[in-house]
């Protein structure tokens, strides 16, 4: 395999370099295989500590392809397409965290959180709903469900909510 590469190097016509780059991208593509989602994400964070953003993106966009059925790779990107500023990308994200679980508290609450950012109050109630019956014992989910009540001025499930958090 060296051998080849080496004679490929040498050798200066087109088809040579050809050669070269699609052995470099079967190499690639055979690592990205190897790579589990939780690797992904874990490369997509260290970029972003380092404030490699688009690199972070990269990772990220990997993992969800590689795994599209991944709720954790699609809310990590989602989370992170978020703290860039990128709201409306964020919320395909977490929609496809609940297409692939509908159960998934974080997932709905996230999709509710930013239906109600965008006004559309009865998606966000319904979420924020579905969100505290699979997760009821989760007391963010709940304040969440309660400062949302605030808001829409409807005290006594404000109260409920933040009684129940």
């Amino acid at each position: 395999h060296t051998h080849t590469y080496i004679h490929t190097l040498l050798s200066p016509s087109p088809a040579s370099l050809k050669q070269v780059f699609s052995l470099n991208r079967q190499q690639e593509e055979g690592a990205a295989k190897t790579t589990s989602c939780a690797q992904f994400i874990s490369y997509a964070r260290q970029a972003e500590t380092v404030q490699e953003y688009d690199k972070a993106a990269t990772f990220f966009q990997e993992a969800v392809v590689h795994y599209p059925r991944s709720t954790a790779g699609w809310y990590e990107y989602g989370c992170f397409l978020l703290r860039v500023g990128d709201t409306a990308k964020a919320e395909e994200c977490f929609r496809e965290v609940v297409a692939v679980n509908p159960q998934h508290a974080a997932g709905l609450c996230m999709t509710a959180l930013l239906a109600w950012h965008a006004e559309r109050t009865a998606e966000a109630e319904s979420m924020l709903e579905a969100a505290t019956t699979f997760d009821a014992d989760n007391a963010l989910w709940w304040a969440v469900r309660g400062l949302f009540y605030d808001q829409v001025c409807r005290v006594m499930w404000c109260s409920l909510s933040l009684f129940l958090s």
